[in-house]
């Protein structure tokens, strides 16, 4: 769960899908204008993203140009628009995820005893990873001779 934690922090802003009620609040609040980057999944056959931008605004009709081939589609459901917005490429989601990438940075210092001493937290770490054994799944592919000597090696 830790190691999820500190992975998540890495991973962090690289997809809207990591940060989902940021990314619905910049999609609920973004001006619907002309250059407005989109970002669209298409099913089969294609099964792939296509990026484009708005690139007429009417009443309340919006049309999209496609980068990969300058198709154009008509959309007429502001909702739909809205949750094609690509995100990741407005400035700011950058901001804002750069703030939160703060925090999960701060705890990976904690848990990775790379923080002032009273503070780390590597051997209440490794005591909790004694958990992890009472999981059947972990318990089969990880316990091992080399685990259970760790173990015993906790204070």
């Amino acid at each position: 769960m830790l190691e999820a934690i500190v992975e998540k922090g890495r991973h962090l802003g690289k997809d809207a899908a990591h940060l989902p009620n940021l990314a619905a609040l910049l999609r609920a609040k973004k001006k619907i204008q002309i250059g407005l980057p989109i970002l669209e999944w298409y099913e089969a056959p294609y099964n792939a993203w296509f990026s484009g931008k708005v690139s007429r605004v009417s009443n309340n009709k919006w049309q999209v140009k496609y980068d990969a081939d300058d198709s154009v589609s008509e959309i007429t459901d502001i909702n739909v628009l809205r949750n094609m917005i690509d995100v990741l490429k407005l400035p700011q989601w950058q901001e804002n995820v750069a703030k939160v990438k703060v925090g999960f940075e701060y705890l990976e210092k904690r848990l990775t005893d790379q923080c002032a001493s009273p503070y780390h937290c590597e051997k209440q770490h490794k005591a909790l990873g004694l958990l992890r054994a009472f999981n059947p799944a972990f318990a089969q592919a990880q316990v091992d001779e080399a685990f259970v000597r760790d173990v015993t090696a906790l204070p």
